[in-house]
């Protein structure tokens, strides 16, 4: 009879084995999670571009719905004043028009800001904003000013509030007019090209989504239909000069300036000139801004900021005349004064010098006149020569002069000068600018306990 030995051990995976397992299910998991990712990205991105060209196509046919009002109203109205409805419509679209497009499609870092695209008019070469959007509910022109044109938050897309447009958030639309054409069949005829573009962030992907099309939208050429004979627009008044004023706060100088005047609807802006006195020149530079800072140069410069204004709407008008503040940076008086006597290295010693000291900040230069007597009359040591202050006489340092931080005085007695002998000076300092001779106010410094050595 066989006898069986009962094992007590039960088999099993071994902690090895446990691992590689969760491993795998690891990795399968991730990796179905990208590829869900990857997918629900292109979904949506999808998505967005159909809604998109949906945007694009309801302004395309806004575009061809006023393009066929004007030419139907072409025959019947004597003027191009006498346009209403629709067909002035496409007018003010026509007036809107430009030489040539801006720079739009792939290997965009960022999305452009439409308020910002300027191009020459075809009518008159004025520099405009070229951009607008079209009101698809009441088929009408809506100008492009910074208020209106938003970056896409989800999608390019038109917003309404009611029939009224309240953004425009990253898609607009740049219309560009033919040339004349030197076709003698085709002078009676020309065109718009209409740019419709859109550009947005979308999930997933580093650079912005855009997507454009160009309607070309033909129109007859007659006694008031073209934009380079008939109707150019008339550039808005300039504003009067900014009224400029300068605050410091620290080492910071601000001008700014109140808000420029325009008409209704009418966006200023703005162009400064920095210059310092020492050569520095900025030229003018753009800003949409109500005021600019810069650093405080050194002591006794002087800096200052001229700003023009001009009103921009479809044309801008000239700029105004130049309003500006000034700003002198002052220059500090000198620290204080210190006076200090010694007596010459020789030996034996009748040369005595007194010496002021001071300093400046700023990159100001100390500037100092001074002189020394024996008494408080401020006499010269040299005989049937007289003093120097409320005495009539030259000093010995009679005008300001550079000397570093210290001017310093010496006199030879015939005699041996003995130790404990008073002597007295008397200086005056001041900080100054040595390029533009801006000065502080002048100090000065005087010692009736000036002890020999």
């Amino acid at each position: 009879m066989l006898n069986f030995k009962k094992n007590n051990y039960s088999n099993g995976d071994t902690l090895i084995e446990v691992l590689i397992a969760i491993t795998v299910f690891s990795s399968v998991a991730v990796g179905s999670l990208s590829v869900m990712n990857q997918g629900a990205s292109v979904s949506q991105r999808a998505l967005e571009i159909t809604l998109v060209r949906q945007e694009i196509d309801a302004q395309a046919e806004t575009l061809r719905f006023l393009n066929a009002s004007y030419l139907a109203a072409y025959q019947s109205v004597a003027s191009a004043s006498n346009l209403t409805g629709p067909a002035l419509e496409w007018k003010k679209i026509n007036d809107q028009a430009v030489q040539t497009a801006s720079t739009f499609g792939l290997n965009l870092n960022s999305c452009p800001d439409p308020t910002s695209i300027t191009s020459n008019r075809f009518s008159d070469g004025s520099r405009v904003r070229s951009s607008f959007i079209l009101n698809t509910k009441s088929a009408s022109l809506v100008t492009m000013p910074p208020a209106i044109f938003s970056a896409a938050s989800t999608f390019s897309q038109v917003k309404y509030s009611g029939n009224s447009v309240t953004s425009a958030d990253g898609i607009w639309i740049e219309a560009i007019h033919s040339t004349v054409s030197a076709d003698p069949n085709q002078t009676n005829a020309g065109y718009l090209d209409f740019n419709i573009r859109a550009c947005w962030d979308s999930p997933g992907q580093d650079t912005p989504v855009t997507l454009g099309t160009i309607i070309r939208l033909y129109e007859p050429i007659g006694n008031y239909t073209s934009a380079l004979v008939y109707h150019p627009i008339a550039p808005p008044a300039p504003p009067t000069a900014p009224n400029v004023s300068v605050s410091v706060l620290g080492s910071t100088a601000t001008w700014s300036w109140p808000a420029s005047s325009c008409a209704s609807g009418v966006t200023p802006d703005y162009r400064y000139r920095y210059t310092i006195n020492y050569g520095y020149n900025s030229g003018w530079v753009a800003t949409n801004n109500i005021s600019v800072s810069f650093s405080i140069p050194n002591q006794g410069y002087t800096q200052m900021v001229e700003v023009q204004a001009r009103c921009f709407e479809d044309a801008s008008s000239p700029w105004s005349a130049s309003g500006s503040a000034t700003y002198l940076v002052p220059v500090l008086s000198p620290a204080g004064i210190a006076i200090t006597i010694r007596r010459d290295t020789t030996t034996p010693s009748n040369l005595i010098w007194t010496k002021a000291t001071s300093s400046c900040t700023g990159g100001a230069w100390l500037m100092s006149r001074a002189d020394m007597g024996l008494t408080p009359n401020y006499y010269w040591f040299i005989t049937g020569q007289s003093g120097w202050y409320g005495v009539s006489g030259a000093w010995y340092y009679d005008t300001f002069g550079y000397f570093g931080n210290s001017i310093e005085t010496g006199a030879s007695m015939s005699i041996y000068v003995p130790s404990g002998k008073i002597f007295w000076m008397r200086a005056y300092m001041k900080c100054s600018n040595p390029s533009t001779g801006a000065s502080s106010a002048t100090i000065y410094g005087q010692n009736t306990s000036l002890y020999t050595p």
